[in-house]
């Protein structure tokens, strides 16, 4: 019964491994280069919709 299972559980399991390590391998290289621009810190600010208006709430810096 145990022998069962575990080859039931190998069944199940596989297509997810396989799935995970082939997407892995097809990424575009070249496009995801094209993102450099944006590397870098950027000064964000946040706003709350508040009594019909925008109110600034806070302001950080991200990396």
């Amino acid at each position: 019964m145990k022998k069962i299972l575990f080859v039931i559980a190998i069944i199940f399991y596989s297509p997810f491994i396989a799935a995970q390590t082939s997407e892995i391998e097809n990424v575009p290289l070249e496009k995801m280069a094209m993102l450099d621009s944006i590397l870098g810190k950027w000064h964000t600010v946040q706003y709350a919709y508040e009594n019909d208006a925008w109110k600034q709430i806070a302001t950080s810096k991200v990396t």
